[in-house]
């Protein structure tokens, strides 16, 4: 028995269980085809219906280049971008002194192979920073090394004390490399940051601070700048 071979509508209750299975779509092509056992259990039931059309809004429109909708943002008015941009509205930055920060170097402990590469932790003997606004000396400074293949990153921590009675706290990273430093002593280029609760000092809080370095004599000597 095939299902249209009767006066019945779709889904009308026949007695083969099968009420509800199958509903006619209006304007679409519609193909069954019930298979039945002895038993009378429905054994297979297809339905091959066409995919409904995508609705004209809904279409894929194939982008332009970049260039041709940037262009056109611009004249419509929907882009904010300036055609002038880049070339008198640079972003400007400036290099305030700070003086001179030398950082005595100590003894380490250090492995070689581990799953990031070289590690080595130090206690550093003392740190001074001597400048026009400040004059510090550490009472505690420490740091952290380390070593890849072509770079190398050195991590410390001071705490300074200016000759007026503020405390300093001074965190800066650097990074270097290994095989220009044993030649040459340099550079190490760094970036830190300053915090204080003192007041005389509160600036410091603000500012990026940024250097450049080199080893000498177990020394390493920063020029050091504010980054404004």
């Amino acid at each position: 028995m095939f299902l249209g071979d009767d006066d019945r509508s779709p889904g009308q209750d026949r007695g083969d269980k099968t009420e509800g299975a199958c509903q006619l779509h209006r304007g679409h092509s519609f193909a069954a085809t019930n298979v039945l056992h002895d038993q009378g259990a429905l054994s297979r039931l297809c339905l091959q219906m066409p995919t409904p059309p995508v609705p004209h809004s809904t279409r894929l429109r194939q982008r332009r280049p970049p260039e041709e909708r940037r262009s056109e943002g611009l004249r419509s008015g929907r882009c904010t971008l300036r055609p002038d941009l880049g070339k008198d509205h640079r972003m400007t930055l400036e290099l305030t002194d700070l003086g001179t920060l030398a950082v005595r170097t100590g003894d380490s402990w250090r492995f070689t192979r581990g799953p990031l590469g070289g590690r080595s932790t130090s206690i550093l003997p003392g740190a001074t920073w001597e400048s026009e606004r400040v004059r510090a000396e550490a009472v505690w400074v420490n740091g952290t090394y380390r070593s890849g293949r072509e770079l190398a990153e050195v991590n410390v921590r001071a705490m300074l004390e200016t000759d007026d009675g503020a405390l300093l706290y001074l965190d800066y990273f650097g990074r270097f490399r290994p095989m220009q430093m044993a030649s040459e002593g340099g550079p190490v280029m760094m970036a830190g940051r300053i915090e204080t609760p003192d007041e005389r000092y509160d600036w410091l809080n603000a500012t990026q601070v940024v250097g450049r370095g080199t080893l000498a004599d177990d020394v390493m000597t920063y020029e050091m700048y504010a980054l404004e």
